[in-house]
């Protein structure tokens, strides 16, 4: 598999999440975990940064309990698509940039240039 890098300085992959028949499972268990139990969750115990990314034309979770689960979870960061649906479709690019900033923002910049142990 050939991959490279995007303006993010992300690796692009080629692989991709269709054909969706044998994701079917994941996404049946997406229908379950997004619903509005999660609205009875303790969120403000989540002690760790979050990144939540949703679009505002998700069929599967309303947006505004992405925008509700954001304002609860004390460290988190709410990156809102206009379009693209469940599956973040034709994002592709700003979803890996935006994981790619959020976990580098994580991350000290020293620890990201250091050689593994025996590497060189």
């Amino acid at each position: 598999m050939i991959e490279k890098l995007d303006v993010c300085g992300g690796l692009i992959s080629n692989r991709s999440f269709f054909p969706l028949k044998p994701r079917q499972q994941g996404g049946v268990f997406d229908g379950f975990t997004s619903n509005p139990a999660v609205d009875d969750a303790p969120l403000e115990d989540i002690a760790v940064p979050a990144l939540i990314i949703h679009s505002q034309d998700d069929p599967l979770a309303p947006y505004y309990s992405a925008r509700e689960a954001a304002r609860r979870i004390p460290q988190a960061r709410l990156i809102t698509l206009p379009s693209g649906g469940h599956l973040f479709l034709g994002h592709d690019s700003d979803v890996r940039c935006e994981i790619n900033r959020f976990l580098r923002e994580l991350v000290p910049e020293e620890l990201t240039h250091t050689a593994a142990p025996g590497a060189r």
